[in-house]
């Protein structure tokens, strides 16, 4: 049986143990037992340290207590054992909007809206109503009708007979419809009733959502996380989604859930200070699958814009044992956090070695933003190795506004945006990269679309579909082993364990001047990231080359960024280097391509080569006169045999 839903109630509990809850007070913000009704059944949650209980129970006004019959508990379906502070909630079971009922919704709306012309017509037709049958025939004439207020929605409508009230029938007025009473007395050609519908019509986006996410005001307030804390605890015992209206949402983070499956529908916007994750996803201590963890829609809003929040994040993933299966987040907008999504799930060692519990998941259109004078971290960041099976579809970065290379954030100035989509870390011994989809434009991006840890070991493959493209200030489309947010830090390397390849699939995507690119026989790659240089001359290693005798090698550097805080620019050069069996000479080529800033002048960037011996160290020289410069420097060295060594 459906239980009565009620809003925005939760109430202490007096009585202890396990007997029947005697109600007291109304907790902080919350309404108390006004909003219950004698003798009616309601579902209700109590959460008590590590034990909690769901059920049903019977509200009796004159003793000021409500029954207890318990659906689910954290002791196995009995009543738990009370101690004093303890706190019931009162919010809608699954079945409580059963989908036959709703199966009716519109059949419901369209009866309702019939019944309330009806009742605007009939009470048109039987005059004003009066508060006693001697004050309506004080006030009309014989064979005139009149109607008496019952007090419930209803009236009853009388006819002047000679000074006596003769009763007609009993009529129920607009208000009697428009409340979830009068629902009962709406027909379907079907014969059934529609109460239920009505009343979930009307009452269940209340009772879902506002009653646990609604603040009084608009602030971030520790009574509105807890009451979202309630809300996902009842969500993850029945299996049920999670819905926030559209609106503003006032909820402070570091929610935590411990659950097997959640699903949430988003169509407003959340407004959290955290510097943690808003929600924290957990699966039970246990082994086994879970399946169809599911986000959708939704802006998610940190305000929290210091270097504390450096670890912030929508959702975080952590599991305990269990496989997750199947996640998809779609359409999920977030502006302010350091990463969008935290994968950090655990490993699973089986069959193919050290891989994210996480697999087989879609990301689709989703959009991160960052602001204020702070690099962005991740979009998504996969600690333990990446699941297999992943695709990620037409993300993108909002370009509108973003990180200002001066510590402002006004709209339009040069942005630097998130290093890379995807960051796959080691997170443990022969950590596995996984399988990786890409589709759609990928733009707003510091380096490339995939930014993969040196230390993670073989299996990976990396493809992008046709037609597909990658926007990065680096012009790269997958790293290797970069931390662009810490300065001097290894921008490209190619994976340390032996046993696996990287295999980057080439298909007729569009590259748009982007490289793409494999670890191979006498091939590697690296580079430095700068941030906040020194006013004056710098001179920055970037790599030594060890070449053996009579062979050569073509190297390729790069640096590019915004210089200075004030322009943007690149340069490009590329050097051959031979060895005679004697002698190393480092030749300068054709500038493979440059542009310039146009502040400072022509010619900030170059490169310099100094030969000794088999070796030959390169270095990139710039002469900033401001702060505020940042760059990427990387190199590419081709053919062989050579030893390259990141400096």
């Amino acid at each position: 049986m459906a239980s009565t839903l009620v809003d925005l109630t939760k109430i202490n509990i007096t009585s202890t143990g396990t007997g029947a809850l005697t109600l007291g007070s109304a907790a902080t913000g919350y309404r108390g037992v006004e909003a219950l009704t004698n003798g009616r059944s309601y579902s209700y949650s109590i959460q008590q340290g590590a034990n909690w209980e769901i059920g049903r129970g019977t509200y009796l006004a004159e003793s000021q207590q409500m029954t207890r019959s318990v659906m689910f508990s954290s002791r196995g379906g009995s009543a738990i054992k009370l101690a004093g502070g303890a706190q019931v909630a009162f919010t809608a079971l699954a079945e409580d909007l059963d989908n036959n009922n709703l199966f009716y919704l519109e059949q419901a709306q369209q009866a309702a809206a019939q019944a309330d012309v009806a009742a605007t017509a009939a009470e048109a037709i039987v005059g004003p109503s009066y508060a006693s049958t001697a004050a309506g025939i004080a006030d009309t004439l014989n064979g005139q009708s009149f109607a008496v207020d019952n007090g419930d929605g209803t009236v009853t409508i009388y006819r002047n007979n000679a000074g006596s009230a003769e009763l007609q029938r009993n009529l129920a007025t607009v208000a009697y419809f428009n409340g979830t009473a009068g629902a009962s007395r709406v027909g379907l050609s079907t014969g059934e009733s529609t109460e239920a519908a009505v009343q979930a019509i009307k009452q269940a986006p209340l009772s879902i959502a506002t009653v646990c996410v609604r603040g009084s005001t608009p602030d971030v307030s520790a009574a509105n996380k807890t009451a979202v804390q309630d809300l996902f605890a009842v969500a993850a015992s029945t299996g049920r989604a999670i819905y926030i209206p559209n609106g503003d949402w006032y909820i402070d983070g570091g929610i935590s859930c411990l659950t097997g499956l959640v699903s949430i529908i988003c169509d407003g916007r959340v407004l959290t200070n955290t510097t943690t994750a808003w929600l924290t996803l957990k699966t039970p201590a246990t082994s086994g699958e879970v399946h169809d963890w599911f986000i959708r829609g939704g802006t998610f809003i940190n305000t929290n814009g210091t270097q504390a929040q450096k670890s912030s994040s929508i959702i975080k993933f952590q599991s305990a044992g269990a496989l997750i299966l199947y996640p998809e987040f779609r359409d999920v907008k977030g502006y302010g956090f350091y990463q969008m999504f935290d994968d950090d799930a655990g490993t699973y060692t089986t069959p193919f070695g050290n891989e994210s519990r996480m697999n087989h998941g879609i990301v689709a259109g989703c959009v991160p933003n960052y602001y204020g004078a702070l690099n962005a971290k991740y979009f998504f960041r996969r600690r333990t190795g990446s699941g297999t099976g992943w695709s990620y579809e037409g993300c993108r970065d909002n370009l509108a506004v973003g990180v200002s290379p001066t510590g402002t954030d006004p709209v339009g100035t040069e942005l630097l945006g998130y290093p890379a989509y995807v960051r796959i870390e080691a997170g443990g011994v022969n950590a596995v990269c996984g399988d990786i989809t890409i589709s759609g434009h990928f733009s707003g991006l510091q380096v490339g679309a995939v930014s993969i840890d040196g230390a993670c070991s073989y299996r990976a493959q990396i493809s992008l579909t046709p037609h597909s493209q990658i926007d990065a200030q680096a012009k790269r489309g997958i790293f290797f082993d970069p931390l662009p947010t810490t300065p001097n830090i290894n921008m490209r390397s190619a994976p340390q364990n032996v046993g696996g390849d990287i295999d980057i699939a080439k298909d007729s995507f569009r590259t748009a001047g982007h490289k793409f690119e494999a670890q191979g026989y006498g091939e590697s790659t690296g580079g430095t990231y700068l941030e906040s240089l020194p006013i004056g001359a710098q001179s920055i290693p970037l790599c030594s080359v060890q070449i053996q005798a009579d062979y050569s090698c073509v190297v390729e550097l790069e640096v590019g960024g915004i210089v200075q805080g004030v322009a943007p620019g690149v340069r490009r050069k590329a050097f051959t280097i031979k060895h005679n069996g004697s002698t190393v000479t480092a030749t300068e080529q054709t500038a493979v391509g440059f542009s310039d800033p146009a502040s400072p002048a022509s010619g900030f960037f170059n490169f310099t080569a100094t030969v000794v011996s088999d070796t030959v160290t390169f270095a990139v020289t710039l002469t900033p006169t401001a702060v505020n410069s940042k760059l990427t420097a990387q190199y590419r060295v081709t053919s062989g045999p050579v030893l390259v060594t990141r400096l």
